[in-house]
């Protein structure tokens, strides 16, 4: 298994077992008594079915994104909001739906239980499942790509490495015997992988040494600087763009199977998505009139006045 697929399976499984025991808690709060078990599978359905919904709107807030430290600087926020707008579906389909039991103290109890728990599953409890074991690895690029690499992974836990050692262009080309000094590095260090990006003659030079010991020897693992970027922030490095790049990835024509099965899975997203959609919609137009008092859609003959407004 993946460390992303890792990683993502256990949000999804902390994510269920806190609305599962917010539930517990929350008829222990409501009626100061340990939930009896015809009391907890009145509200099991329903709630099940809100956790189903709940969990659609934490992916679509990003909160199962790639945990970088970007995200959980702004991951606190994005648990409240997110159960706030929790909330406001589950109060429309305990209206839409006749559930049986009464929502009104329970929903309340619920938001502020879960929200709770939540917030310290993703703050504090998941770094329990971050991995233990540390390796060392050694990172041969430049530019501030590199070192904004560098600085998400020795300051994130998600990853079970970090870089001991930047080695940019400029250090390479002063140092006298670049290849047996970095060697050395690595054999001191005890280096357990290999960083490397291979724009620059001073990186190519050492490609056959990185080979030996990465595929003869075994005693390192090469990883290619441009694939460990897009795989950590889910963008390709702007340096690394040249006109070869779109040629090899933009202007490929693609094949008939894969647009129809993409235009069908458009078309069920789209389908699953509007009702929860349609639900907000309400929700929305009244935030954007208590917010600015606007008008509710843009139109041809209002587009000038809104620009004007936004010039002042």
């Amino acid at each position: 298994m993946g460390e992303r697929a890792r990683e993502l399976m256990i949000l999804l499984l902390g994510d269920a077992v806190c609305f599962v025991t917010a539930l517990w808690l929350m008829l222990l709060l409501r009626y100061f008594e340990v939930p009896t078990a015809e009391r907890l599978s009145a509200h099991l359905g329903p709630f099940l079915i809100l956790t189903g919904v709940w969990l659609v709107l934490f992916f679509s807030a990003g909160l199962y994104d790639k945990h970088t430290t970007l995200l959980k600087q702004d991951l606190r926020n994005r648990i409240i909001y997110t159960q706030l707008a929790n909330f406001l579906v589950a109060a429309v389909l305990f209206i839409i739906i006749p559930f049986g039991i009464a929502p009104k103290t329970n929903l309340v109890l619920y938001l502020l239980v879960s929200t709770a728990l939540l917030s310290w599953w993703r703050l504090s409890g998941f770094h329990f499942f971050s991995p233990k074991e540390q390796h060392k690895a050694l990172l041969i690029a430049d530019g501030d790509e590199a070192v904004e690499l560098a600085d998400e992974i020795n300051n994130n836990d998600r990853y079970n490495y970090s870089f001991v050692r930047i080695i940019n262009e400029q250090t390479a080309r002063e140092a006298d015997d670049f290849e047996s000094k970095l060697l050395q590095v690595i054999e001191q260090e005890d280096v357990r992988i290999l960083v490397v990006s291979r724009e620059g003659s001073y990186t190519r030079s050492i490609m056959p040494a990185m080979f030996d010991l990465s595929f003869l020897h075994f005693r390192s693992t090469f990883v290619d600087f441009v694939s460990l970027y897009e795989d950590t922030f889910d963008r390709i490095p702007v340096s690394s763009l040249s006109y070869e790049w779109f040629i090899n990835n933009v202007s490929k024509v693609s094949h008939p199977l894969y647009a129809f099965i993409k235009r069908l899975i458009d078309l069920v997203g789209v389908v699953v998505l509007a009702v929860p959609s349609m639900v907000l919609l309400p929700f929305v137009a009244l935030a954007i009139k208590l917010e600015d008092g606007g008008p509710l859609f843009i139109t041809l003959s209002g587009w000038g006045s809104l620009i004007d407004r936004l010039r002042l």
